[in-house]
């Protein structure tokens, strides 16, 4: 229930996008409905084990994928594991590396890092004792040590036990190694399975990584049919010059700015706003053209969201 009690106190929103996955922000709905959107597959593989050390399997596990910002490139470090009798259990688990400008074309660098059949010219990071496997990266930018800016956790058998280490590094490729799930099913016929799988004439004989997209910040939306639906926010501070939504519109999406008592603010009533329709990531709100809310800043309101067959995923006050 919206409460318009003068106790109420404001959130303050920020700059940052606010989403429709719970409703925090949301004070009142009236016909719409919450719908969590799923990752889309996309047919394309982007990366196949096309490589002598890549043979047996590639796969990515956990948090192994991330753009950098300074580099503006997505990095990658993914496992490639190939049966190799002289290896810990038979089995040499190998962290390789890989960079894209989109996150679909990927191109795998020469390292020079490791010997692979009498060759360094691979993308194969050095491991530790016997294997370096389930890498999980991230890159730390509060970090005041410039050695330390990516953070990798990853598993390795040291001293005969398999445990959880660390390893830091200032550019994600070469790392300094600190010691302190495989998804192929164990087994002999399983094995050797997978040691059969490689690439040829187009045709993917075994594991290879692929690609599935999601919406930015499209986790979750209020959706309106053709009836129409509206949503009021709780009561929110005014944080910046303009509104912006994110929304998919086929029929029509008005935005009215409230007081705190619930009355339309004048010249931002939705009559008043130009009508958004139309599929954007970055949509700006307009009252007769204009989208200026300097006079409004640091007075409590209300958003209402007026929507006719559209989805709302986020809004956001920016400057």
């Amino acid at each position: 229930m919206l409460s318009h009690g003068s106790g109420e106190q404001p959130l303050s929103a920020g700059t940052e996008w606010q989403l429709f996955i719970d409703d925090y922000i949301v004070g009142s709905n009236a016909g719409l409905t919450r719908i969590f959107h799923a990752p889309e597959r996309r047919a394309a593989l982007i990366l196949e084990g096309t490589e002598p050390w890549e043979k047996w399997t590639i796969e990515l596990n956990g948090r192994s994928v991330l753009y950098d910002p300074e580099a503006r490139q997505f990095k990658m470090w993914y496992l490639s594991s190939l049966n190799d009798p002289r290896a810990h259990r038979g089995v040499q688990y190998k962290v390789c590396y890989a960079v894209s400008s989109d996150g679909i074309r990927w191109t795998r660098p020469d390292l020079g890092l490791v010997e692979w059949q009498g060759s360094r010219r691979n993308n194969i990071l050095p491991w530790g004792e016997h294997w370096m496997r389930r890498p999980n990266v991230m890159i730390d930018p509060g970090d005041s040590d410039p050695t330390r800016r990516y953070k990798m956790l990853y598993t390795d058998v040291v001293g005969g036990k398999a445990g959880v280490n660390k390893a830091f590094s200032s550019d994600g490729i070469h790392w300094r190694i600190y010691y302190t799930g495989f998804n192929l099913p164990y087994g002999l016929q399983a094995k050797d399975r997978a040691q059969e799988g490689w690439v040829e004439n187009g045709e993917r004989k075994q594991r290879a990584i692929g690609l599935a997209t999601l919406r930015l910040d499209g986790f979750a939306s209020l959706q309106a049919g053709r009836s129409g639906g509206e949503l009021r926010t709780r009561l929110l501070e005014v944080t910046a010059d303009t509104l912006e939504v994110n929304s998919a519109v086929r029929g029509e999406l008005r935005v009215e700015i409230e007081d705190r008592d619930g009355q339309p603010v004048p010249g931002f009533e939705a009559r008043a706003c130009d009508p958004i329709r139309g599929d954007g990531l970055r949509m700006p709100v307009r009252w007769r053209g204009a989208h200026d809310l300097s006079r409004l800043r640091g007075r409590p309101v209300r958003l209402r969201f007026i929507l006719k067959d559209a989805d709302l995923y986020a809004f956001a006050f920016r400057s």
